[in-house]
């Protein structure tokens, strides 16, 4: 038989196979149209997966409820919970007794509460309802009027209502004033109050709007402005920040918006992704103040080794007037991480790979050196494929997919291209029954 047939046997299996990998990872048959150029591309991380892998564990069962408009009564995220809550039979247990309304009935003075054009009218409207209810309504209604102290007096009149009458909303109204003291430029006024959202929440404050993981994100966007970071076309007031006070609460930023995305917030994910582009792009010496912190350090090296930044310029960082190349934003980073005394602490793989990304190969041989995980062995691999040492890197691809075995260690997209590239090692040395052991398993559907 000839030698070549055993190959062409392999890519027509691959192709064969095609269907089911054209929807599904990506790593399809056209590993094998440039085999040279596929094996030694750098390797790209899925951004989403770095965040799952580096945000805490819940302490809680807080859920979000977004988008994050939740003082606009429109919102449909924000009505669906309120009715579901009237549905519930909850409101019933705290109307007065001579108040027999229809769950119907509730249903419809809650919509009627929330069309009122303004906090009095909201209160007619919804008469009958649970009055932490209504008086939330109304100050809602207020808020997204601008009239910030009426509504202040709404939402201040829920915390005097009787224990019984106020639970129901004083989770809601805590957030509420918080938004109200951000607006008016009492940043720790209103960093305690949302402070005040969690432990109510914690307490067994009903919390149907989602306002516990909400104020993470508003709580972490008063450290951000606080810190020089992000613009607000708030009434902040002015701050003169030393440099180390605004490393800490950029680092103090970067945790909350974690806690947010650990509970299934969009917006705390989005937000990291913000975050770490004004990071990267150093705006206003940001990098050089939070890269001493060993979580943001793991942010920044998580967002430019998963090439998530090349599509995620946001308008705020196309103002700042001073996005730099994407190459030079991975060398920034890289060399900011290096200052630090123990440069990326548990993810030296991670920098080993972002190294390699932008051809400071030495560097990243001295990263994988003595690395036993599979992104640290994979790396390695590429490295001595570019020395020529074919054996070492085959050596390096197998066991890299061998660590994967049985842990999360890699997204799914890079455990296939993994699986893919070794593959194509296997393949350069014969290997062929190895090859398509290899490949069926991922083709399957």
């Amino acid at each position: 038989m000839s030698s070549t047939r055993p190959a062409l046997f392999v890519l027509a299996a691959v192709a064969s196979i095609g269907v089911a990998l054209a929807c599904g990872p990506d790593f399809p048959w056209q590993l094998f149209d440039s085999r040279a150029s596929t094996v030694r591309a750098p390797v790209e991380l899925s951004f989403a997966f770095e965040i799952k892998r580096l945000a805490p564990t819940r302490s809680d069962n807080f859920v979000a409820v977004e988008p994050d408009e939740f003082y606009d009564p429109q919102n449909p995220e924000v009505a669906a919970a309120e009715r579901q809550e009237a549905q519930s039979g909850i409101w019933t247990s705290i109307l007065p007794a001579e108040t027999t309304l229809s769950t119907s009935r509730l249903l419809w003075k809650l919509e009627a509460a929330r069309r009122a054009e303004n906090g009095k009218e909201a209160l007619i409207a919804g008469e009958g309802l649970p009055v932490a209810v209504l008086d939330y309504i109304a100050g809602a209604i207020e808020f997204r009027a601008g009239q910030l102290d009426t509504a202040k007096k709404y939402f201040e009149a829920i915390d005097r209502l009787p224990p019984p009458l106020r639970q129901i909303r004083t989770v809601a109204a805590a957030y509420m004033l918080g938004r109200i003291q951000q607006l008016e430029g009492r940043l720790d006024d209103a960093r305690n109050s949302f402070q005040t959202v969690r432990a109510r929440a914690r307490a067994g404050a009903p919390d149907p709007l989602g306002l516990a993981v909400a104020s993470l994100g508003e709580e972490a966007r008063i450290d951000l402005v606080e810190a020089g970071l992000q613009k607000v076309p708030w009434n902040v007031p002015k701050l003169d920040i030393l440099d180390a006070k605004a490393g800490t609460l950029i680092g103090r930023a970067v945790r909350l918006y974690f806690e947010q995305a650990a509970r299934g917030s969009k917006i705390g994910f989005l937000s990291l992704r913000e975050v770490a582009g004004l990071l990267a792009n150093n705006h206003r010496n940001s990098l050089t103040h939070a890269i001493p912190d060993p979580l943001v350090r793991q942010l920044l090296v998580a967002y430019v080794v998963s090439r998530d930044y090349e599509f995620s310029l946001t308008d705020q960082l196309i103002s700042t007037g001073i996005l730099v190349d994407s190459q030079d934003q991975a060398t920034s980073v890289i060399d900011a991480v290096l200052t630090q005394p123990n440069p990326a602490g548990d993810d030296l793989d991670r920098l080993a790979a972002l190294a390699y990304q932008v051809a400071r190969y030495d560097l990243a041989e001295k990263l994988t050196a003595t690395t036993e995980r599979p992104l640290g062995l994979w790396v390695r691999a590429k490295l001595a494929l570019r020395r020529n040492d074919r054996d070492a890197a085959v050596r390096d691809w197998t066991a890299a997919l061998n660590a994967t075995v049985g842990a999360a260690k890699l997204d799914d997209d890079s455990n296939a291209r993994l699986r893919g590239e070794t593959t194509v090692m296997i393949v350069s040395e014969g290997r062929y029954v190895d090859s398509l052991r290899m490949l069926f398993p991922v083709a399957q559907t």
